[in-house]
């Protein structure tokens, strides 16, 4: 089982931290496939343990990764979210009424007013 956009990931993200996860679900997507953090295949813990090492060890490689983290973490800032929600919900209720107009004007329909 995989959680899409766990909130952890966004906070860690939001503070810089670099990161190290498995290459599931929204994983790759979130981290920019790999540019804020190190993704590692699932149950590999030898992958796991390497990626670790080299983030603990490389200095440079840690702060690219944390700033790449802070610059990917504007895609999930509550403003961008919530625009997001509002866009797609605008679209669902646009479609809604297209589909439900094309119904009362279809043939055989009386026409009616919502």
């Amino acid at each position: 089982m995989t959680e899409g956009m766990p909130i952890a990931i966004i906070e860690a993200l939001a503070a810089g931290v670099p990161i190290i996860a498995t290459a599931v679900g929204d994983m790759p997507d979130m981290l920019g496939h790999g540019i804020a953090g190190e993704l590692v295949p699932p149950g590999d813990a030898t992958s796991l343990a390497d990626a670790m090492e080299r983030v603990f060890r490389d200095e440079d490689y840690r702060c690219r990764l944390a700033a790449a983290a802070r610059q990917l973490s504007c895609r999930y800032s509550v403003k961008t979210m919530a625009d997001a929600y509002l866009e797609f919900y605008q679209e669902a209720i646009a479609g809604a009424r297209r589909r439900s107009s094309g119904l009362l004007h279809a043939p055989g329909h009386e026409s009616a007013s919502l």
